[in-house]
């Protein structure tokens, strides 16, 4: 084994050594996965109880990155095999390292998405109320997430709104459902004390 990695060139011995790393972590994740571990923690996943959720679509998940490193790595073994000059190693690594990291990371949404929607019915969340959880740009020029409790269990939807911006943390009343499960929201003003009958 020494002698073999004694005749590769020290190009061939960062790309094995990405390899053979990031493989290692690949598989780890993948049996975790299989044992129900949450190995995508940085991608902002966590749970209401009984549902992982995703806080959206977002490249930059653990098991994105890895997937990345790992086809990056193997690619340049091979071509490195087959004699190919280095700048084009790099790129064509590069290139099947994004192509990877792009399928996984559709594919975390896809299956968070699922994952959440279990058996909700999204008009469940008409008309009740909660708080923004990542912030909502204004005018539906784009989309953040809210928290809402529907029949006693937290859930976390995205979310547009047709006024101002939202920050993190405005009360929010649901007002409506769109495609693909996008609620439009509208901020809450709390109710006064002296209006509010239970206080």
């Amino acid at each position: 084994m020494s002698e073999w990695w004694g005749t590769l060139s020290g190009t061939q011995q960062v790309f094995w050594g990405i390899a053979v790393f990031f493989s290692l972590l690949f598989l780890l994740q993948f049996l975790g996965s299989l044992m129900g571990a949450d190995a995508d923690s940085d991608a902002g996943g966590h749970a209401d109880g009984d549902h992982a959720i995703d806080p959206g679509f977002t490249w930059l998940s653990l098991r994105s990155i890895i997937a990345f490193l790992t086809f990056f790595g193997w690619t340049g073994v091979i071509l490195l095999e087959e004699g190919w000059s280095l700048g084009v190693v790099l790129a064509v690594s590069f290139l099947c390292g994004m192509l990877a990291m792009s399928v996984v990371a559709y594919l975390l949404h896809v299956f968070a998405r699922q994952t959440q929607s279990g058996n909700f019915v999204f008009s469940d969340a008409l008309y009740q109320t909660g708080e923004v959880y990542l912030p909502i740009p204004p005018g539906r020029s784009g989309q953040g997430w809210v928290h809402i409790r529907v029949h006693n269990a937290l859930r976390e939807l995205p979310a547009v709104t047709e006024g101002n911006g939202l920050p993190t943390g405005t009360p929010i009343r649901v007002i409506g459902i769109l495609a693909q499960g996008v609620v439009l929201v509208e901020p809450r003003v709390p109710t006064p004390p002296y209006l509010n009958p239970n206080s």
